[in-house]
């Protein structure tokens, strides 16, 4: 299986760098993504890529070899679609942040299809 390993990433940073079986992957972007989240299972990467560049579907999971697994859906959510905010792992499973123009909202999301659970109100 590819694994990735040595996730490199700060905030403000514009390039995504790993390592995938020893062979180095960069994601590079001219803003910097708004988060970056390896997968627990080590099979891939999580980047909320810049709003400018994909919103409302700018939440993209790449293999661990660099190549595109999933671009997640926007969620169905109240108000005007901006783009999804944050990544991260909470309560069991990969959770994203999404940002309409009425507020934040949440959904944890399955890492392997991009299918977002129920959407929350995020408080």
């Amino acid at each position: 299986m590819n694994t990735v390993s040595d996730l490199e990433w700060s905030a403000g940073s514009k390039n995504v760098v790993w390592r995938c079986n020893g062979l180095p992957v960069c994601k590079a972007y001219n803003e910097a993504p708004g988060s970056v989240c390896e997968l627990e299972d080590g099979s891939g990467v999580l980047v909320i890529e810049p709003l400018s560049m994909s919103a409302p579907r700018n939440a993209v999971i790449f293999e661990a070899t660099g190549s595109e697994r999933v671009r997640i859906e926007a969620l169905r959510v109240t108000g005007g679609l901006v783009g999804y905010y944050e990544g991260y792992y909470s309560g069991g499973g990969l959770m994203l942040v999404f940002e309409s123009t009425a507020g934040l909202w949440w959904a944890h999301v399955d890492e392997r299809t991009g299918q977002p659970s129920a959407v929350n109100e995020y408080r």
